[in-house]
């Protein structure tokens, strides 16, 4: 058996070279705005605010592929292969990025080119969360497989912090002229950096035991995709629906809100990018407090409460942060985040505990993807072009509570075990 300070470091490690996933995508949302100008020039604002949103949801909607191909390499060749692949294909589209000419430039060829790097970015992000799971639920042990298992989205969100940090940064140093001529450049390449950073952190990795003994029985699938839709299919459906409000919760409370503060409720964008990056801060805190209760208490009670909590707090959370006072604003996104932190933490490890080991990685990354890519990829498009149309601004409360319902509906239909070593959860 692995010693705990060699396990305690690999933990570590492998949560921490998971915070290029969402540094990735939300220095984008973060960005939204000014980069539909310079690669989609519109006439309206309003249709400036959809198109970069549609762009931000092309990212999502070839994940589930990506889960495919990645869930492979992690059911084949290993969990550590599979998250060392996908750390470097996440890379090289951020540099690309970076790098690309604009539509004054060569006109409408920069927008191809963005998607297409968008659509790179969307195949890697789709195995790198689902990997990250699978390997921390099978290194951890039962009694808190929760709370090691959930340190995969801390370090996640410390990408997040760390986007809504460079981007207050950026924002508060450069002028208005200077983002738009280069400073949002300086983003990017710092993914790009991070994605080196990342790739020389997973190559410290240790394959984990329970895939080394699946190895060693000749366990391992050929098309573990078709075991998963063989022996998973309804489990997989269900885990779809489950995480529906987590896919919505993330872009709609911490990568869309200081778009939504700035261009709706004309807050400034540093003052916004502050007031998200303290809420993102107390999220990480959180998830794994949330994940310990989920141990200690059963992952559907904890789950439970986050659903239940979006659908009574959303509406109430916007009036709030539509406030004119800064700590009333504040409050309303706490609240959010608060309901966020108590999906996350339970669902990490519920989604590993669902699944059998001979094709875990790729059910997850299914149900994980098709879910994100159904819920999360187009709250943001939905939102948009609600409050274009309706003129409210409390629409994104209405998604939030529409996702949370399909949660709790998929959530009264599963039947949770006593947690038990993921070993034992083998092949039918």
């Amino acid at each position: 058996m692995m010693k705990t300070v060699s396990k305690t470091k690999l933990i570590a490690i492998s949560a921490l070279g998971s915070l290029i996933e969402n540094y990735d995508f939300a220095i984008y949302g973060f960005f939204a705005t000014l980069l539909t100008a310079l690669f989609f020039p519109q006439d309206s604002d309003s249709m400036k605010l959809v198109m970069a949103y549609a762009v931000f949801a092309v990212g999502y909607v070839v994940r589930p592929f990506g889960g495919i191909v990645f869930g492979h390499l992690g059911d084949v060749w290993g969990r550590k292969a599979g998250l060392v692949i996908s750390m470097v294909c996440m890379g090289i589209p951020l540099l690309l990025i970076a790098l690309l000419p604009t539509y004054q430039n060569i006109g409408i060829a920069a927008a191809v080119l963005l998607i297409i790097c968008r659509l790179l970015q969307g195949l890697s992000v789709g195995g790198e969360f689902p990997g990250a799971i699978t390997f921390l639920a099978e290194h951890a042990s039962i009694r808190h497989r929760g709370v090691i298992s959930s340190l995969a989205f801390v370090g996640i969100n410390i990408g997040l912090l760390l986007a809504s940090g460079v981007g207050l940064l950026l924002t508060h140093l450069l002028t208005q002229a200077q983002l738009l001529s280069w400073g949002w450049r300086i983003a990017f390449a710092v993914g790009s950096l991070l994605a080196v950073l990342g790739y020389w952190i997973r190559r410290q990795l240790t394959e984990t035991p329970i895939f080394i003994a699946e190895q060693q029985h000749g366990e391992v699938p050929i098309l573990p995709l078709a075991h998963s839709l063989r022996y998973e299919s309804v489990g997989i459906l269900k885990a779809v629906g489950l995480v529906a409000i987590f896919a919505a919760a993330i872009p709609v409370v911490l990568i869309f809100m200081p778009t939504y503060l700035s261009d709706y409720l004309h807050l400034s964008l540093s003052q916004a990018l502050l007031l998200n990056t303290l809420n993102a801060m107390i999220f990480i805190i959180f998830i794994p407090v949330a994940a310990w209760l989920s141990d200690r208490f059963g992952r559907k009670i904890i789950l439970l409460i986050g659903c239940v909590g979006f659908l009574v707090l959303s509406i109430p959370a916007y009036h709030f942060i539509q406030s004119t006072h800064e700590l009333i604003t504040f409050t309303g996104m706490l609240i959010l985040g608060l309901c966020t932190a108590a999906i996350t933490g339970p669902l990490i490890p519920a989604l590993a505990e669902f699944f059998k080991t001979t094709s875990r990685s790729t059910s997850v990354a299914l149900s994980y993807n098709i879910s994100v890519a159904l819920f999360g990829g187009s709250a943001l498009v939905v939102i948009t072009a609600l409050i274009s149309h309706t003129g409210r601004v409390e629409a994104p409360a209405w998604v939030l509570m529409v996702t949370a319902g399909i949660s709790l509906l998929s959530l009264l239909t599963l039947r949770f075990e006593p947690p038990r070593s993921l070993a034992e959860i083998t092949t039918k």
